[in-house]
């Protein structure tokens, strides 16, 4: 086990086995100048071993960069950094149930904050099938499979299974470019361009309202008891 003041890296075994996973828990820096921290910190730890992986913890937060246009442009950014972190470290968002945020910052109206801190991610191998057209994938499985043990050391199948599997997803990168990454850009500037149109919306019909009060509260100045006053 190793660990700082700001994460705890350590491996998981059954009594007498060899290790079959590990877990990294990571607190992340609240300083938007250190966030990039966390990448350093997740790339360096995946370099230590090519056990299953676990990763969780409050890994991004951004609820203290503000809500300027350079600010919602450098959170853009951020996350672009950090899912270009977690493609390499072959890293996948677990997902989660129940309501969509993990914290607010306790204020009403345009200062509410809320934000969902608490991610986890895995190592998640996904076979996809446009590998087995291309001309060089065989050979390739073979390569990996041989270099990694293949069917002579069946009491470590499981670990050599996933350990072909990240090689393969790092052939996938060199091949394909890593297609999946930039799908998951599109998606997540499809999130955000939708988010953005949602807020403005949103301000959009909070001016209106308060254009319908201001207009309401000149007409009560000039209404009272029910009768116009002239």
């Amino acid at each position: 086990m190793s660990y700082s003041s700001n994460n705890v890296d350590t491996q998981v075994r059954w009594s007498g086995e060899e290790p079959t996973w590990r877990f990294t828990g990571i607190y992340g820096w609240p300083e938007h100048y250190n966030k990039l921290r966390t990448c350093v910190v997740l790339e360096e730890l995946c370099s230590h071993s090519d056990l299953l992986w676990l990763v969780g913890g409050t890994l991004m937060r951004f609820s203290t960069m503000g809500t300027s246009s350079e600010a919602l442009s450098n959170r853009r950014r951020l996350l672009g950094e950090f899912r270009d972190t977690f493609d390499e470290c072959g890293l996948y968002d677990l997902g989660f149930s129940g309501y969509d945020y993990t914290w607010w910052n306790g204020q009403k109206g345009e200062r509410s904050v809320e934000e969902r801190l608490d991610r986890f991610y895995a190592f998640r191998f996904l076979f996809e099938n446009m590998w087995a057209l291309n001309d060089s994938y065989e050979e390739c499985m073979s390569s990996i499979w041989a270099s990694v043990g293949g069917l002579n050391a069946v009491g470590s199948l499981f670990k050599n299974a996933t350990a072909c599997g990240m090689a393969l997803s790092k052939w996938n990168e060199e091949k394909f470019d890593n297609i999946q990454s930039r799908i998951r850009d599109l998606e997540l500037r499809l999130k955000f361009a939708t988010n953005a149109e949602a807020w403005r919306d949103i301000l959009n019909e909070a001016e209106h309202i308060q254009c319908g009060v201001a207009n309401e509260g000149g007409l009560r100045g000039c209404y009272s008891g029910g009768f116009y006053r002239f």
